[in-house]
């Protein structure tokens, strides 16, 4: 408790140290004690100091006997504005799954449902990262590669790059590819299902012998 009082000190070097201190008790027989403190280090992650956030990144990716608690208060990082804070936040969810089909349907849940951006854009990223342990979250992920936003839609492609397994099939991928393409000027997207759709017809030969795989 004291040093989740010094989380709220003025000064930025000493909520750097009272995160570190934090992180040490994690890795060891506090960790418990730390857990239970997740929602508040969670909430610490507005925290104005780049260097600070972290810190609490690796408090919370060092409850390794809590992974659930630490994960959900992981959620907000993914979308740090510093890309380091974000990416280390990516790494310490990964690392902290010890079921990592739990941990997809959860980051699908942020891609599907999550108003900030750059939250459903890390989530993407931790859905790269998990590769074929991710094939639940293709419908999500589908639905993401129309998202207003141009880094999730990049990120949910890469995502279902990473999962495409020899059973998927090839429109799949094919139609995530095309939905991130701009129309040309003049073009309906009707048109552009169309002739789609012909490019399907005239390739499914391949996409049998793929499924047959």
């Amino acid at each position: 408790k004291p040093l989740l009082r010094v989380l709220r000190h003025e000064d930025p070097a000493l909520r750097v140290a009272a995160a570190r201190g934090l992180a040490e008790l994690a890795r060891g027989e506090d960790s418990k004690a730390v857990a239970k403190a997740s929602k508040k280090l969670g909430e610490a992650l507005d925290d104005e100091d780049a260097g600070v956030r972290a810190a609490l990144v690796e408090t919370l990716g060092a409850l390794k006997g809590y992974p659930l608690r630490a994960e959900e208060a992981l959620i907000p990082a993914l979308g740090d504005s510093d890309p380091r804070v974000g990416l280390a936040a990516v790494m310490a969810m990964l690392d902290l799954a010890k079921d990592k089909g739990k941990l997809a349907g959860r980051m699908a849940e942020v891609v599907a449902q999550d108003e900030r951006e750059f939250v459903r854009v890390g989530a993407c990223m931790v859905l790269m990262h998990l590769g074929q342990d991710a094939r639940a979250s293709v419908p999500a992920l589908l639905e993401a590669i129309e998202d207003a936003s141009t880094e999730v839609r990049e990120y949910a492609h890469l995502a279902l790059q990473g999962i495409r397994t020899p059973s998927m099939r090839v429109e799949v991928i094919r139609t995530a590819s095309m939905r991130l393409q701009v129309l040309p000027e003049g073009q309906s997207e009707s048109e552009d299902e169309d002739e789609s759709e012909e490019d399907l017809s005239d390739e499914s030969e391949v996409d049998e012998d793929d499924e047959d795989e």
